[in-house]
Order: C-alpha cells, then structure tokens, then sequence
C-alpha cells in the first residue's frame, strides 16, 4: 500500500502517511525523499563501475533509511547497472534462513527478472544446470508427500525451472518446503551459481547493463542468525559472479571476527543516523532534516510546534522511530477528536514505548546503559553488540566522511535510567 500523493491534512491522513513500515519506492523518492549526503551511496555505484563486481556490506541501526537510500541508488544508477532490488523478508522466514537460502532466493529473483522482462536465455542449458529441480519432494503432511515435478506454464522453462519457480512463494512460509529445498540444493552449490552467471551473462546482453543484486532486509534478523550467515558462510553469500549489496546488522561490526568477514566483500559502507545532538548535547543539523522529512508527509500545522520538536529529539536520528512516534502520537489526538497533536499526546505515544523498552532491559544492561552514556564508547563484545542490536546504543558520526565515531544511549530509554 502506498502513500498518499499529497501531504496529510488530517490525522487519518498523517496515520496513513506516517506509516513506519513502508519503504519508499523509486517513483516516490522525489516527493519524500531527504538526502543527508549522496556521497556514501555514489561513492560505493562508482566503485561498482570501476571494479565490477564487488559485493558490498551496507549496514547502518535498523530504521535509519537503508532501504530508501537503496532505492536511490537504483535511481542514481538506472543508466549504468541493471538493479534487482528485493527484501528477502518478503520471500523468506527470517527467524529460519540459511545461506543456502540466500543464494536461492537471488536465482529466483533474478530468475523473475528475466521473465518479466522477456530477456532471452538458453532454456536447455539452464534446465540442465538446474535439473536437480524437478526431484524436490515437499512434504504436505506426517504420511505422504508429493513431488513439485513438472511446468507451471512459464513457456521455454522446463520441468526443473517450473518446479523451483512454483515454490519460490512457498519457501518463506513452509517449513517443510524449505527443509526440502535446503536438503536438495545444499548439494548443487555450484550448479546454483553457474545458473546465476548465466542469467547474469543473458540480462547484460539484452540490456548492455552489468546486474547488481541488493539483498535487503538480512540485517533485521536475530543477532546469531545474521552471525552464522555473514561470518560462516561470508564466502559462500559473496560467491556469485555479479555485483550484490547486502544489508547487514551495525552491531556485527563490533565483533573480533568482522576484520575477517569482510575479506570476503568488497567494503563496507555505514549509513550514520541523523545527528540531532552533538556529542556536548547542543543542537545539531538533524533537527532541520528530519522536520523536513516529517514535513514532507504531513502538513505543519497538524502537529505543534513543541510536539514536533519533542518527537525529532527523542527519535534519537532514526527516521523509523521518528515516523512510528509521529503515528502513535497523531492516533491519540485522534482518539481525543483533537484536530492537532499536542505534546501531551506525544507524552502518552513515549511512554508506551518506553514499556517496551522496560521489559526488553534487564538490570545489568541498564547499568552498562549508564556507563555508555557517560563514556560515549562501546566494547566490541557480545553484551554491546545486543544493545546495539535492539536500538538501546546509538552510533553517530561527527560528518560523513570523518572516522569520529561516538557513541550514546537511546533518548527513549534515557528516562529508565533516572
């Protein structure tokens, strides 16, 4: 569901376009769209030209607008690549992924691609490379099972093709279909990835473009999840022989093992958050952006003065938070019949987040909470990587080419510490 094309006037306008899950789509950027610097996202599509293909790790705290500034770059780099652009929680289940799983669902995607765009490929070669397709079985319930054997109307693609492309929707949700598929394809590695470098090779001679693939979403799975793909299975995911970008979690940067990992990528690019405040707690250049943003969605004056600056400060420089709030505090005015959101009704949308925060913390974090507000630093352990992991630690940066990284707690959770 997408925005609305103009800005609320409304609260049940502003509910609707402050919605804190949506990702913006290419065709919207200009309309809502706030850049804090396109250096980070064409520093990272020129080194793509020049030193084709890389794979990148795009990381950044989970709401920052990793997702925005990669549609930006498909829009920035339409002339140059051709982008394959997909969240791989809308394809698979992040709480049971695999690399096994990551590198399939890149076939199937660029498979889609390929399709939708009527590119011409050699359906024989590729059927045979894939042939481990059609002998899938998936199991339908404790007694029997049933093989995915045969097309599924898809013209040139075979049997095999036709059995991994009718499963491809089914993966995400059925556990059994996933064991399957894993227990098959685990096998066929690098059948899996010449099938990739095929479609590859028949995308960029139709379209005179190189692919680059962007794996959103892998950084929103559970800490030890992301660990096991990205630390144990970083050269198996950097494999293919295409350019990808993938998101991955802030807080695995802070790890011993990270120098190592990122042997396997070509970089590693972070997208810092907002900056609202500097390190001495004076008023930052965030503040503008992210009325801006805010401001882009709504009309002024639904909200006050005081509520909307109470609401940029506290989202800490996360625009996820800042638009969740926003939402949260816009549905109590319209509970209330109000016609604009005070900053009482701001008041009562923190303190229900701030509950969340209360049972998600226990006494140990909170005191370690105290020591980083106080220090502005952060070990490289498990214990910081968890609290950074679930927004509790915030990382900023003084510009976005300066190596001065600091460290602070989450305004939200500011007030459970007094």
């Amino acid at each position: 569901m997408s925005l609305l094309s103009q800005k609320a006037e409304t609260l049940a306008e502003a509910i609707k376009n402050l919605d804190h899950t949506y990702a913006l789509q290419v065709d919207e950027l200009e309309r809502y769209f706030v850049s804090r610097d396109d250096r980070i996202i064409k520093r990272m599509g020129r080194n793509l030209k020049y030193d084709y293909p890389q794979k990148y790790l795009f990381t950044g705290h989970r709401g920052t607008g990793k997702s925005t500034e990669l549609a930006n770059f498909e829009r920035l780099f339409d002339n140059d690549f051709f982008v394959i652009l997909y969240s791989v929680e809308q394809v698979l289940d992040l709480f049971d992924i695999t690399y096994v799983d990551v590198l399939l669902s890149i076939a199937l995607e660029m498979l889609k691609n390929v399709l939708d765009e009527t590119i011409d490929y050699d359906d024989e070669e590729l059927e045979k490379i894939w042939s481990f397709g059609k002998d899938i079985e998936i199991e339908k319930d404790e007694t029997r099972t049933r093989s995915m054997e045969g097309s599924v109307g898809l013209g040139k693609l075979g049997a095999a093709l036709g059995s991994l492309f009718n499963i491809s929707g089914r993966i995400g949700s059925e556990t059994a279909t996933r064991n399957a598929v894993r227990e098959k394809v685990q096998y066929h590695i690098s059948d899996l990835l010449a099938g990739i470098k095929m479609l590859a090779g028949s995308i960029e001679k139709a379209t005179k473009k190189p692919v680059v693939c962007v794996v959103e979403d892998l950084d929103k799975a559970d800490i030890e999840t992301a660990r096991t793909i990205f630390y144990d299975y970083g050269k198996s995911i950097s494999a293919p022989d295409i350019a990808i970008i993938y998101t991955f979690p802030a807080a695995l940067q802070h790890s011993d093992d990270f120098t190592q990992t990122i042997a396997y990528f070509g970089d590693s690019v972070t997208l810092p958050n907002f900056k609202v405040r500097d390190q001495q707690g004076e008023i930052a250049e965030g503040m503008d952006d992210l009325k801006q943003l805010l401001h882009a969605r709504i009309v002024p004056e639904l909200f006050s003065e005081d509520a909307t600056e109470r609401l940029i400060e506290v989202s800490g420089g996360i625009p996820r938070i800042l638009l969740q709030l926003a939402k949260d505090a816009a549905l109590e005015a319209d509970l209330d019949d109000a016609e604009q959101v005070t900053i009482d009704h701001v008041r009562t949308a923190l303190k229900r987040e701030r509950r969340n925060f209360q049972r998600m913390l226990n006494r140990e974090q909170l005191e370690r909470l105290e020591e980083i507000k106080r220090d502005k630093t952060i070990d490289q352990t498990p214990q910081y990587q968890v609290l950074l992991h679930n927004l509790s630690v915030l990382e900023y940066t003084d510009g976005v080419e300066e190596v001065d990284v600091w460290y602070d707690i989450n305004p939200l959770v500011d007030e459970l510490l007094q």
